[in-house]
């Protein structure tokens, strides 16, 4: 019995300190993941398709996609290059310093809409993509925790629970990401909303290497039970290269559109 005991109260010792070794490896994961994304910007060519469940129906769109970051501020741009009905619609989302997301919507030729004081939750050209999933700032939450290792994707990962501090504004309550170990890539994240049930997942299909960084290529969206599908498919991109602040003005919105 004694023996039995002292077992007992070893394990109970131990479990603080794996655990704490396994939250040090989530976050050495997590940090691995910015490491890829701290860059001076990005563009990249992407479709966005949106397709129901047994129906042949579905929309698609040709997107060219700009980023630039410094120390405080973050700028995105979305641009429409396909179809031709809708070119040169836009969306421009900017995080200046600790401020709320920002930014506002163009429409051709000369039409412009601010995203509103709420728009963490705005679908994206009526996708399962909102406007807080673009930015994907959730990877910079702090206190990740680690949780079990289970393979996604024909990977070994490691699943990492992140959850938003007190003051941050974010329409989810808990993001859970199956990240490969090997590779410091999601694999799949699965988005709880408020109210603590399953908003979305996202499952990625194909990952490819550029210089040491591994990125998703294919992502998959979809809520759970639901029929609609988000897939949006990155053709081709330049990181880390000096994105002008002058690209994500109005003037070079309306240029862009006006082009063959």
């Amino acid at each position: 019995m004694k023996i039995l005991s002292l077992i007992l109260l070893v394990g109970l010792l131990l479990r603080p300190a794996l655990s704490r070794s396994e939250d040090a490896d989530a976050k050495n994961l997590v940090n691995r993941i910015l490491d890829a994304q701290h860059t001076r910007g990005f563009i990249i060519r992407a479709k966005l398709t949106v397709s129901e469940t047994g129906s042949d129906a579905h929309k698609a769109a040709q997107l060219r996609i700009k980023s630039r970051r410094d120390e405080r501020d973050s700028r995105w741009l979305y641009q429409v290059l396909w179809p031709t009905a809708e070119k040169g619609t836009a969306l421009y989302l900017e995080r200046v310093g600790k401020k709320s997301l920002g930014g506002f919507f163009f429409t051709p030729p000369d039409k412009v809409e601010a995203i509103g004081n709420d728009p963490l939750g705005i679908a994206y050209l009526s996708s399962d993509l909102s406007l807080e999933d673009l930015v994907d700032d959730f990877w910079q939450w702090p206190d990740p925790k680690a949780g079990a290792q289970e393979e996604a994707g024909r990977e070994t990962c490691r699943i990492v629970n992140l959850r938003p501090p007190p003051d941050m504004k974010s329409n989810y309550s808990l993001i859970r990401a199956w990240i490969s170990e090997e590779k410091a890539v999601p694999m799949r994240l699965l988005k709880f909303n408020r109210q603590g049930q399953a908003a979305k997942e996202f499952t990625v299909q194909k990952i490819v290497q550029n210089q040491r960084f591994w990125f998703p290529m294919v992502t998959i969206i979809q809520k759970p039970g639901g029929t609609r599908q988000t897939t949006f498919e990155i053709s081709r991109g330049d990181r880390d290269v000096d994105v002008p602040v002058s690209d994500f003005s109005l003037e070079e919105m309306k240029k862009a559109a006006a082009a063959n």
